[in-house]
Parts: C-alpha cells; sequence; structure tokens
C-alpha cells in the first residue's frame, strides 16, 4: 500500500492515491498503482529505491517478528523469488531447481538489495538498543517468508514469494 500510495502521490495523482488508501487488497492497491495518472518510468525509476528502502525501515521497525525474521539471515544473501518478477525478484518462483544456482536467476533483484541494505541498518540499531536481542521463543512465518538451506547446508536466504513483504501484528 505504502510504495503505491508513494508512487501515486510522486506523479500528483491523488485520486488515485486516495482509492489506494482505501482499498484493503493488495492486489487491487497494485493495480491501482499500475494506473497512476501522469506516471514516467524515468522519474519512477529515480526515486523508487529511496521510496522502497523507506517502506521496508517502517515495516521491520513496527514489526518486531519481521524485524527479527530478517535479522536472522545474518549475513546472507537475500532474494526475491517471483517467477514474473525480473526487477524486483529474481525472475524464478520459490520451487523452481534452478533456485540455488544464482547463475540462473533471470531478475535484478531489486528488493533483495533492498532487504539487505535495510537489514545492516536494523542490525546496527539492534546492537546499539538491544544488545541481547534474542527471538522470544518462536519465529511467526506468515504467506510470504519461507527459509530454506541449500544443498551444502551452509546457505540459508529469505525468499519472498510475491512482491509484497506480508506481515501479520
Amino acid at each position: 500500500q505504502y510504495i503505491m500510495y508513494s508512487k501515486a502521490i510522486k506523479f500528483g495523482d491523488t485520486a488515485t492515491a486516495q482509492k489506494i488508501m482505501k482499498e484493503k487488497s493488495p492486489a487491487v492497491q497494485k493495480e491501482l498503482g499500475r494506473k497512476v495518472a501522469n506516471y514516467n518510468k524515468n522519474v519512477w525509476e529515480s526515486v523508487q529505491e529511496v521510496i522502497f528502502v523507506r517502506g521496508l525501515r517502517a515495516k521491520f521497525m513496527q514489526n518486531p517478528h519481521c524485524a527479527e525474521v530478517l535479522r536472522q539471515t545474518k549475513d546472507k544473501r537475500i532474494y526475491e523469488a517471483n517467477p514474473r518478477d525480473g526487477i524486483y525478484g529474481i525472475g524464478l518462483g520459490i520451487f523452481d531447481k534452478d533456485i540455488w544456482q544464482v547463475s540462473k536467476h533471470k531478475g535484478l533483484n531489486w528488493m533483495g538489495a533492498w532487504l539487505e541494505m535495510v537489514r545492516s541498518e536494523l542490525i546496527k540499531q539492534w546492537t546499539i538498543i538491544f544488545p541481547d536481542w534474542t527471538l522470544a521463543g518462536f519465529i511467526i512465518l506468515l504467506f510470504s517468508f519461507f527459509f530454506f538451506q541449500s544443498n551444502d547446508n551452509d546457505t540459508y536466504a529469505l525468499f519472498v514469494w510475491s512482491n509484497l513483504i506480508y506481515c501479520n501484528m
């Protein structure tokens, strides 16, 4: 919702921005975002990283259990597994046989890079605020979050099923 709302606001489409804020369905919000008036691809590409990273920061600061899931990935690479997204994701589905072979990824994986950036920032903050930060006995993994272990039993990655990073409170 935040991303699509910000997109509409960036291009001065307040009517669509209001519709996005009233809409409960993420799929409909995304569809509305595709219809933003005055959209300019070059302008969007110049501002989207700032908007996405700001939204991710807010999401993880407001959802401690999601933040803990992100923190637990430590320094591992993060990939968005979405077979229909070659920009924000890797262009492969979560169950694709080539998912563990980075050389076969078909996408740019911007979402993965932005998640890694936010994770790094949050870990620095947690180290200062919560030096003994531990999981309170459980991690809630809902909808989009799946941990997988690679064939070498050493690499863990957080794969995001869709374009939406979704955690319930």
